[in-house]
């Protein structure tokens, strides 16, 4: 497949910036040419889109035909964006640095991982049994995790089946907490408190320095990605299909949107306000974080979004799957700053 100069054919798709507006289409988006199992990542001013078929290629500007490498590997985890080009953690176990030159290994042995994030840049990898930071130093888990994500102090949060961890950024564990009720998920850190959600539909407000539950929100769905903190809200996202904003001091509900599909991917911070995508939909959305607003919105040309989007900066990568057998690409410009018409409206009533 040709586009501007480029030949869009591979396991591995890389674009360099100043091609990515060639790929947003208006009206229809780049098909490609590969079954794209993960979501695209956007990191260091290039575009990268993967596949579990193993083969790795990699494409410049003005290239006839994609530069083959020798490494093959297919990503186990969701790739992320570390210091000078993507982190890939494949099916052998091995971490691979790409976007300086040839592929590299710079870790193995992590066959059973469930996590990879990047604290620095660098990665760190969550497995059933333990926490792996850069620099080799390893911190056993009191249970099997099922998942994790970094907060923003440099340390993380880790969960189980029913109990979960705080983790310091020096690598400790501070103290663990039980919901009443459901099993734990994805959290964010304010200040002084750690806002975890669950999966029966909760957002707790947990004291940081020693777990201490404080407030509880009860909503209607599953929480299954991290709140944003925005003053004095913490802003997030359930599976029944509503984005909601809880007062941080008192746990009282601010405003709340509701979703077409299922608000999953974000909130993403933005310049013009929170950005989410709906998992099995077909729409980014925009909020204003005081009001619960919508100020933009995005649907895709064909099919729903199956996996994360993309967001660096102003811009948005997302696939998209239809009846076709593999997914279409688009670029999407997001907007810079907020209609100043806007900015005034009252926050959506709460029921």
């Amino acid at each position: 497949m040709r586009l501007g100069g480029w030949t869009l054919a591979a396991s591995l798709v890389l674009l360099g910036a100043e091609a990515l507006a060639q790929v947003s289409v208006p009206g229809g988006g780049l098909r490609l040419d590969l079954p794209a199992d993960w979501g695209p990542v956007l990191c260091e001013g290039r575009l990268y889109v993967f596949s579990s078929e193993g083969r790795n290629q990699i494409l410049s500007a003005g290239d006839d035909a994609p530069q083959c490498d020798p490494v093959h590997f297919s990503p186990l985890l969701q790739p992320v964006c570390g210091a000078g080009g993507p982190l890939v953690l494949d099916r052998d176990g091995d971490v691979w640095q790409l976007g300086q030159g040839l592929p590299k290994t710079i870790q193995a042995g992590f066959k059973d991982a469930v996590a990879l994030w990047t604290t620095a840049g660098k990665p760190v990898i969550l497995l059933r049994d333990r926490v792996e930071w850069p620099g080799g130093q390893r911190m056993a888990l009191p249970f099997e995790a099922k998942g994790g994500n970094p907060l923003s102090d440099g340390g993380c949060w880790v969960w189980g089946a029913s109990k979960a961890v705080r983790v310091g950024p020096s690598g400790e564990i501070r103290w663990s907490w039980s919901p009443p009720d459901g099993a734990p998920g994805p959290a964010a850190l304010g200040d002084d408190t750690l806002f975890a959600g669950t999966s029966s539909g909760a957002l707790w407000f947990l004291r940081d320095r020693d777990g201490k539950g404080r407030y509880a929100y009860q909503g209607g769905g599953a929480v299954r990605s991290p709140a944003v903190v925005a003053g004095d809200l913490v802003i997030y996202a359930s599976e029944d299909h509503f984005i909601r904003a809880v007062g941080t001091k008192d746990g009282q509900l601010v405003w709340q949107f509701r979703a077409e599909g299922r608000p999953l991917f974000g909130p993403y911070p933005v310049a013009a306000g929170l950005l989410v995508g709906e998992a099995g939909g077909n729409r980014l959305l925009i909020l204003t974080p005081k009001t619960g607003k919508q100020v933009w919105s995005w649907k895709t040309p064909s099919g729903v979004i199956l996996r994360a989007p993309a967001v660096a900066g102003e811009l948005a990568a997302v696939l998209a799957w239809d009846e076709a057998a593999t997914p279409l690409l688009c670029t999407v410009a997001l907007p810079s700053h907020v209609p100043p018409e806007r900015q005034a409206e009252k926050p959506a009533a709460a029921p």
